[in-house]
Order: structure tokens, then C-alpha cells, then sequence
């Protein structure tokens, strides 16, 4: 039979558990209605701890934002980099970033909710983003262009321009979507950004 100290001790969630719960509990309720309107009261009832614990893990609630966007950012790096490990040509690489991107927003758009909640206009503070998600994944792309420039498969572009024109445009893409602002479906998407960036970027 267990003692009563080890009981409480099995049953005591550890640090990283507890900030899992507040994460998990973060993206659940500003998926329904955008992180800005989320109280930390919400998050710490839904994820079962109380509201100063979310404090010992986030200086802020602007960090838990911040600390979800790169979580998810991460998973989104580690998508690409599968969809465009088992290619050596340059040119399908984009092709498949392309498609993977269109579609993994179109079915796991809770990001959008996340920041948004379907609301244009959220406070966010977009430079702790860009640094977080957005830089690393336009360093993959640039990545790939500087590969397609030396092979010659490319023209002769800045490949950091050249990447951030690409994610705007299907970053756009995918958000006039969401808003419900365009009629194409993620097929249309993907042909029309690959035709229009690929024909401007192929060498010759």
C-alpha cells in the first residue's frame, strides 16, 4: 500500500506537464476566438492549474503567444523539410513547398485562429513573429533559390527578396481564404502561385 506522501507525489504534475496543459489549453480557446481575447483565467481553468502558475512559465501572456507561434512554427519546418528532402532538382522543391504549404494551412488553419480569431486587426506584435517563424522559414526558401541560382536552374534574383515575395504570396493566398474574401480552393492555389513564381524564377 502507498503511502500518503507518495500518492501526493505521483499525482503532482511536473513543470514541463503543467506548461504542456497551458499551451494545449492556450490553443484550444484562441482557436474559438482569436489568443487577444483569451483570458488567463480561461487558459488556467481549462488547463486545470491555477492563473499565477501560467506566470512561472510565461513572464507574459504576449510570451505564451510568442512561444505557441515558434511551437507551431517548428512543426511547419519539419513538414517542408520532409516534402523537399527526397527531391535533388531545385525547381520540384519549390513545387512541393508550394503544395505543402497551401495544404497544410488550408486543413490546420488554427494558426490564423490563433492569432486572429477570424478578426482582422488582432494585436500582435508582429516582430517577435517574424523573427520567430517567419525568419527561419524564409531562410529555408532562400535556401533552396541559392541552390537553383548555382545550378543555373534560376535567375540571377536576391534569394532573400525572392523568398519573401514567395511566403507573402501564399501566406495572402491562404488568409483571403480564411477570411472568407476568395472563391478558389487549394488545388487553383497551388497551380496558379506555382505557374506565376516559377515562370518568373526559372533561368532561360
Amino acid at each position: 500500500m502507498k503511502s500518503r506522501s507518495n500518492t501526493r507525489k505521483t499525482a503532482r504534475q511536473s513543470p514541463a506537464d503543467t506548461k504542456r496543459r497551458i499551451v494545449d489549453a492556450a490553443f484550444a480557446i484562441a482557436a474559438t476566438k482569436g489568443f487577444e481575447h483569451a483570458t488567463t483565467a480561461e487558459i488556467a481553468k481549462r488547463a486545470s492549474v491555477a492563473e499565477g502558475s501560467i506566470y512561472n512559465h510565461f513572464r507574459t501572456k504576449d510570451d505564451l503567444l510568442i512561444y505557441m507561434v515558434g511551437e507551431y512554427s517548428r512543426a511547419v519546418l519539419g513538414g517542408l523539410s520532409d516534402a523537399v528532402a527526397g527531391e535533388s532538382d531545385p525547381l520540384r522543391k519549390i513545387e512541393n513547398l508550394i503544395a505543402f504549404h497551401i495544404r497544410f494551412f488550408t486543413q490546420e488553419g488554427n494558426i490564423f485562429q490563433v492569432i486572429y480569431g477570424k478578426r482582422p486587426g488582432a494585436k500582435v506584435q508582429m516582430a517577435r513573429i517574424i523573427r520567430v517563424a517567419i525568419g527561419p522559414y524564409v531562410s529555408l526558401i532562400e535556401g533552396i533559390i541559392r541552390e537553383g541560382i548555382a545550378r543555373g536552374k534560376f535567375r540571377n534574383v536576391n534569394p532573400r527578396i525572392a523568398a519573401s515575395v514567395l511566403l507573402g504570396g501564399m501566406q495572402l493566398t491562404i488568409l483571403q481564404r480564411f477570411f472568407n474574401l476568395a472563391d478558389y480552393g487549394p488545388d487553383e492555389a497551388i497551380e496558379q502561385i506555382r505557374n506565376v513564381y516559377l515562370g518568373g524564377l526559372k533561368s532561360g
